[in-house]
């Protein structure tokens, strides 16, 4: 049998019946509800409102059934706005706090809230300071929408961050530490919140989406920080120095070498008229040139992130100048070119960076 709750402020004696098929009350005479009374329906909660008053209330798996007598209303509320539909084609009257069904005897009404729907108001329905007529459709989720760690901060060293949730039309709003916003739940909108990010180092995303009072939810939002890594931005390296070509001999004495003061060892001539050539210098290496690579000990992949999918992208933009930001997050861009690369080296293109090419990898930038 299944059972629900009805906590009804009565100050009347209730008859208590159970049927197979829900759970009844009933009484000979209409029970006079003189205080909000709890009706709870599978796992949402509604209200029988004050002053309403029924013959019969059967609860359901789904559904209230409702007997109201002759020159009485029943009035049942949802504080969710949840949809409460009806077999009688009963009117909804929809708040921004609350939707409701009034239902005048004699009348008997089967509702079955709807809890996948909460319903939206229109402002054009406003009479006075009471909203009335049926829910307006509301299709338009909340636009603006953005998560920023600490103002934008690339590094942290405490895993207590401050967030700065924007969006335009929001009442709710959803933080999670994981894009699918696992165990998550709504809490009303906030422009800041204090949020907890894992532990460890490395690099963390926030993950964030908001709600409006029609149920209208947005795409996901998402910012990064790092603890105990580099910040996830790329650098500009410093200009490499050309090399300088030599340049020939155009008058050198005899004995002088690269002198131009005193005499000539060979016949005692000046070496004041003396032009010696000029050596060839090589090229100056960037100061941002590396040659090795901290790939770690576990095999990165496409979503792989941390500290070694940094240093996997740094040698990505040095040797192969994919022009990547260094954000510590492996994607498929990156694993197409790798698997490329991989094919070329003679190596399985399987998109796995795994120990063998790891040590390609730092082969390649051997000086």
């Amino acid at each position: 049998m299944i059972k629900n709750k009805l906590k009804i402020g009565v100050l009347l004696i209730i008859f208590l019946l159970v049927g197979l098929v829900g759970t009844q009350y009933a009484s000979a005479q209409a029970l006079s509800f003189t205080a909000d009374a709890t009706v709870t329906i599978g796992s949402a909660n509604y209200t029988a409102s004050s002053g309403g008053a029924a013959t019969s209330l059967v609860i359901a798996a789904t559904t209230l059934t409702a007997v109201v007598p002759a020159s009485s209303t029943f009035t049942f509320v949802s504080s969710d706005r949840y949809t409460l539909n009806n077999d009688q084609a009963v009117s909804q009257q929809c708040s921004a706090s609350q939707n409701s069904i009034s239902i005048s005897g004699p009348l008997t009404i089967v509702i079955t809230p709807d809890t996948s729907i909460v319903c939206a108001y229109s402002t054009a329905k406003k009479t006075s300071s009471a909203w009335s007529g049926s829910p307006v459709a509301d299709t338009v989720a909340p636009t603006g929408t953005a998560v920023s760690i600490n103002a934008g901060a690339t590094t942290t060293t405490s895993t207590t961050v401050t967030l700065t949730l924007t969006a335009t039309g929001a009442s709710d709003v959803m933080v999670s530490n994981v894009a699918s916003f696992y165990n998550a739940v709504w809490v009303p909108y906030v422009s800041s919140m204090s949020w907890a990010l894992p532990a460890g180092d490395g690099i963390k995303t926030v993950y964030a989406k908001y709600r409006d009072t029609a149920g209208n939810v947005s795409a996901p939002v998402q910012d990064t920080i790092g603890i105990g890594v580099a910040a996830p931005a790329d650098t500009v390296p410093p200009p490499v120095t050309p090399a300088t070509p030599a340049t020939p001999a155009q008058k050198e004495v005899p004995g002088c070498g690269n002198r131009t003061t005193g005499y000539s060892t060979v016949d005692g001539t000046s070496c004041a008229t003396n032009t010696p050539a000029t050596p060839a210098t090589p090229a100056s290496p960037s100061s941002s040139t590396r040659t090795s690579f901290d790939f770690g000990t576990k095999t990165l992949k496409n979503g792989s992130r941390g500290s070694a999918a940094m240093e996997l992208q740094r040698f990505l933009n040095q040797v192969l100048s994919m022009g990547l930001v260094v954000d510590g997050i492996i994607g498929p861009k990156s694993i197409a070119v790798i698997k490329k690369w991989q094919k070329e080296q003679g190596l399985v293109a399987d998109g796995l960076i795994g120990p063998l090419t790891k040590a390609k990898m730092n082969a390649s930038v051997k000086p």
